[in-house]
């Protein structure tokens, strides 16, 4: 996971780097952000029936845990007016979430969320004022393309969440820092192919992340 942390960095500060070098109007800004905050994932039940037995009968609850996600990435915004902006945003995404089924005798814990991600973002940005300091709010989207994931509960690679939020840019004399506050949800795609008495037991499965992300731009 390091590795490709520190190698995904490196390609980072290279693009931005480049992008800050060859930009050729003001319309156009680049930086890079980072981010974390607390996610959970909210679960629905199934009936847990699987064939020839009822293992319903034994099931006392299913839990989640909180995870602690952690994101780094890049990030250029197009200026279209004084009050609309668009940002695209590629990140690195590492987050630990986990599952709980608790049945009358023992319970059996399963690392849902133990993943490290490759993140795109597509946000709107709606300014509330054109003066220096400027309040905004925030809608977009995120995919996140999973790089690894459990073996117990298998989930398809691609998960959509959309989110909004609020921010504030501040300049200063070399750059514009905005710290921003959102809050993402979307239903996680589990593989049913792969069907097993845990992935059975689970209806559905929606994530959702309270994130707090400090971005730098010039």
């Amino acid at each position: 996971m390091k590795s490709k942390l520190v190698i995904f960095v490196c390609l980072l500060v290279s693009i931005t780097a480049n992008a800050q070098t060859s930009k050729e109007t003001s319309d156009i800004s680049f930086g890079f952000f980072v981010g974390s905050g607390i996610s959970n994932v909210k679960v629905s039940n199934s009936n847990w029936n699987q064939p020839p037995a009822n293992y319903g009968d034994s099931l006392s609850s299913i839990s989640s845990k909180n995870g602690i996600p952690i994101d780094i990435g890049g990030f250029f915004a197009w200026e279209t007016s004084k009050w609309l902006s668009l940002r695209e945003s590629l990140f690195f995404s590492s987050n630990k979430n986990s599952i709980d089924y608790n049945d009358i005798l023992v319970s059996d814990r399963v690392n849902l969320n133990s993943n490290t991600a490759i993140g795109l973002t597509s946000t709107f940005r709606i300014n509330l004022t054109k003066k220096k300091i400027k309040p905004y709010l925030l809608l977009g989207s995120i995919f996140l393309y999973k790089l690894e994931q459990s073996n117990q509960v298998e989930r398809n690679r691609i998960d959509q969440l959309t989110y909004d939020g609020f921010g504030i840019e501040i300049p200063t004399k070399h750059f514009k820092i905005s710290p921003e506050l959102t809050y993402e949800g979307g239903i996680i795609n589990i593989n049913r192919s792969s069907a097993n008495l845990l992935t059975n037991t689970i209806s559905k499965l929606y994530q959702q992340r309270f994130m707090l992300s400090v971005y730098f731009s010039k």
